[in-house]
């Protein structure tokens, strides 16, 4: 009988779907690992496994219902203050500024970072969204960490007051960012390029910039459970198996960095790599049958394709205050009607996106499926705007510029695109290739000429997109450099707004200045494809979501 025990024993620990360790692939050029300076996809997607904001997003509900990560329950609003009460025993992963003791987090650990944040030095991109907290843009203008911002207090060790200069219900979503993470007192020297301090599931054990970030999983990590429950397609695609298990389920995650997709192709095809989450776009169709499933010889290998709704839209962006492009509304309508978009999607994304139709992203409260845009491929219209804007046939219209935002494959073939679509109205184009810390840097500058943007929403509402067209945002992540006082003002509206039908009629107002003004040519909504390796569980990509690599199994 024992020996018939032992067996059972060992039976059960070969098929134990937790813990293993994740290896991913991602394209070098991680803009920063500062939880007050991330603010792209990659960086996001390293930081948010340790560092760990006072809110997250349930994993397995939709519409995103917002819920407790390091706060103890939801905030109590007594109108323009919240109260957050911060849950007892967060410990810190360990760092020699503690001196060998374990160190748990307080309320003034928030404050520490909002300082951060508000530090104009650091050139935080957080800067924005936290100025609506009462004495947050007097602090900033002080140039000096030292001091306090009034409007956030630290009542005791795990009470946090925030007082706010107005009515502002989406702020329940900044608290979700990863700008507002708790920084201790020992560390705020620190290079946070090279340490991170987190409390989350995962702390860094190493950091080489650009090729390779190993996180393991911490042993001093509270106890956070895997969800019990979730929306339909949780359950069809029995995304629950793991419920009520404690968090996190992975030993480990390895992150390489490569100089392009193909490099990531070739090593997960090796089988060195578990998740591909960027698939390339020229690969869809060896790998895709007519029907969408995979070929046979992909199957065989245990591999699983899975497409995901995300928040990502896509547009070709135009600078308004170019002193071509932004004073010329009929340059920027001929660039827009001589876009063929259903080939872009084809040649450019492989069709595996949805023609954009709107500003707005399907899944977000205001977007209409009926909205239709201001222009449309139109080779006669594009030729008639443009002999409009003083450039008949392009005649004495000096070439324009388009920056990549990378210098991998994907990148130029969208240059060669657009180059060769206004080439056929007589409009040229030189292409520049920039890799993306360029891109960010030129881009927020305001030194572009035309690119191609996306946005991955940092939170489901309408505002999160419009904030990149508004005056207060330049520079900074108005690359377009738009500049509208009326367009500004319903924004201030909008954000004050809590009435759903009040808030969807300003939403349809700045989606027609938007359209009127035309600094963007709308292109897709992305779609994400991935392809999992043999045993990996429990996957499901979002566009808000970033720290869901503690909800992932992997089979021993």
């Amino acid at each position: 009988m024992k020996i018939i025990f032992i067996l059972f024993l060992l039976i059960s620990c070969s098929g134990e779907k937790d813990g293993g360790v994740l290896t991913l692939g991602m394209i070098k050029g991680i803009s920063s690992l500062d939880p007050a300076k991330s603010f792209d996809g990659k960086s996001l997607k390293l930081i948010a496994q340790s560092y760990e904001p006072l809110y997250q997003y349930h994993y397995q509900i939709r519409p995103f219902k917002v819920i407790p990560l390091l706060a103890e329950g939801m905030p109590q609003w007594n109108g323009t203050e919240l109260t957050i009460k911060i849950k007892k025993g967060v410990r810190y992963h360990d760092h020699p500024a503690f001196k060998g003791k374990p160190r748990f987090v307080k309320a003034e650990d928030f404050i520490n970072q909002l300082k951060r944040v508000a530090y104009k030095p650091l050139g935080s991109p957080g800067i924005h969204y936290f100025d609506v907290i009462e004495g947050f843009e007097e602090f900033s203008n002080t140039a000096n960490l030292n001091g306090n911002i009034s409007g956030v207090q630290a009542v005791d060790d795990y009470t946090l007051k925030i007082r706010l200069k107005r009515a502002f219900p989406d702020f329940i979503y900044y608290l979700t960012m990863h700008f507002l993470v708790p920084i201790p007192e020992e560390v705020m020297n620190m290079d946070f390029e090279k340490s991170v301090v987190g409390t989350g599931p995962f702390y860094f054990s190493e950091i080489k910039p650009g090729t390779r970030y190993v996180l393991n999983k911490f042993d001093g990590f509270r106890k956070e459970l895997y969800p019990e429950s979730g929306d339909r397609f949780a359950n069809v695609n029995k995304l629950l198996g793991s419920a009520n298990e404690r968090l996190p389920l992975l030993d480990g995650i390895v992150f390489l960095g490569f100089d392009n997709q193909d490099q990531i192709w070739n090593k997960f095809m090796a089988g060195e790599i578990d998740i591909l989450e960027d698939i390339p776009f020229d690969r869809l169709d060896s790998i895709l049958e007519k029907d969408g499933t995979l070929v046979d010889n992909l199957e065989d290998k245990g591999f699983e394709i899975k497409r995901f709704s995300v928040l990502i839209n896509r547009w070709l962006g135009m600078n308004m205050r170019d002193p071509i492009l932004g004073m010329n509304k009929n340059l920027r309508l001929a660039i827009a009607h001589a876009i063929n978009i259903n080939a872009y999607n084809k040649l450019v994304r492989r069709n595996s996106s949805l023609q954009a139709n709107s500003i707005l992203t399907p899944g977000i409260p205001g977007y209409s499926p009926e909205h239709q845009l201001p222009y449309d491929y139109n080779v006669t219209k594009a030729r008639e705007y443009l002999a409009q804007a003083g450039y008949p046939g392009g005649r004495g219209l000096p070439a324009l510029t388009y920056y990549t935002r990378n210098k991998i494959k994907t990148g130029l073939i969208e240059g060669k695109f657009f180059r060769d679509q206004l080439a056929k109205i007589g409009i040229r184009v030189e292409i520049y290739p920039l890799d993306f810390s360029e891109f960010l840097t030129k881009g927020r500058a305001g030194e572009l000429q035309l690119w191609t943007d996306n946005w991955i929403y940092d939170f489901p509402e309408a505002s999160n997109i419009f904030q990149l067209l508004i005056s207060a945002n330049i520079p900074g992540i108005n690359k377009s450099g738009m500049s509208n006082v009326v367009f500004d003002q319903k924004f201030s509206e909008l954000e004050r707004i809590k009435d759903t039908q009040a808030k969807k009629l300003k939403i349809r107002e700045l989606i027609y200045l938007f359209d009127r003004e035309v600094p963007w040519v709308m292109l897709s909504y992305e779609r994400s494809l991935v392809l999992l390796s043999r045993g990996v569980k429990n996957y499901r990509k979002s566009g808000v979501i970033r720290n869901y690599f503690k909800y992932i199994t992997k089979e021993k």
